[in-house]
């Protein structure tokens, strides 16, 4: 079965995919908004959109925009066999640089709460922000490199998985602790979980398997469908 899934898609295969799975993360995200609001208050739910300013900001540090790089090399070094090695070097490049920006929050955790909310009392906001910069790195990674593969079902999958898992434990914690705590857990937990999901897949199917050997074949119609579609979501 994740053999079938880790298949490579035609562009328009790859954009109805990508297309479903937004509208449907839309619809669930305007939901999980409305119960955190509602049960959080405005001083609890500011803090925990600040906390998720933070988050990504981080986040983009950590990964140095290595990611950002597989789109484009991957399909190079799925040629020479050499996409076990390539992705392995970048992994554990982007693993190091996020233990030790993680190592940094937690030591001036007090500091980086007064920075960030003029207050050192969400300290514990911090910590739970430090401590997911790892999984988050994680799951970039395997999200890019499954873009880069060309299996958006994966990628996709991926992404609603980690949106699924934080939503539901997110609702049931911010109902029984409405506190900005409560939805922060919830984030960490969710990326935690998809990082050793998805780790193992990407550790057993894509690092030792070094290249695919699919090749798609598109139509010039298909190829322009999916262009305009690309400019559509990203505009």
């Amino acid at each position: 079965m994740i053999q079938k899934l880790l298949k490579k898609e035609t562009a328009v295969q790859s954009a109805g995919i990508i297309l479903f799975f937004r509208i449907v993360e839309r619809i669930i995200q305007t939901f999980r908004g409305i119960i955190f609001a509602r049960y959080l208050g405005p001083s609890e739910y500011g803090v925990f959109n600040l906390a998720f300013f933070f988050i990504p900001l981080v986040v983009s540090l950590a990964k140095f925009g290595i990611p950002s790089s597989y789109s484009r090399y991957i399909s190079q070094y799925e040629k020479k066999n050499m996409l076990g090695d390539f992705l392995k070097k970048n992994y554990l490049v982007t693993i190091g640089s996020s233990i030790l920006i993680t190592l940094f929050a937690l030591i001036f955790s007090k500091q980086i709460s007064f920075l960030v909310y003029n207050s050192d009392e969400f300290k514990s906001i911090i910590i739970l922000c430090a401590f997911s910069i790892l999984p988050y790195v994680l799951y970039e990674n395997y999200f890019a490199s499954f873009q880069g593969l060309r299996v958006f079902k994966m990628s996709s999958l991926l992404r609603f998985s980690q949106f699924l898992i934080f939503t539901v434990i997110g609702i049931v914690v911010v109902m029984y602790y409405p506190k900005a705590q409560s939805a922060v857990s919830a984030n960490l937990i969710s990326f935690i979980v998809v990082a050793i999901v998805f780790g193992y897949i990407v550790r057993k199917y894509v690092l030792n398997s070094n290249s695919q050997d699919v090749k798609i074949q598109e139509d010039k119609s298909n190829l322009n469908f999916f262009r305009l579609y690309y400019l559509i979501i990203n505009s």
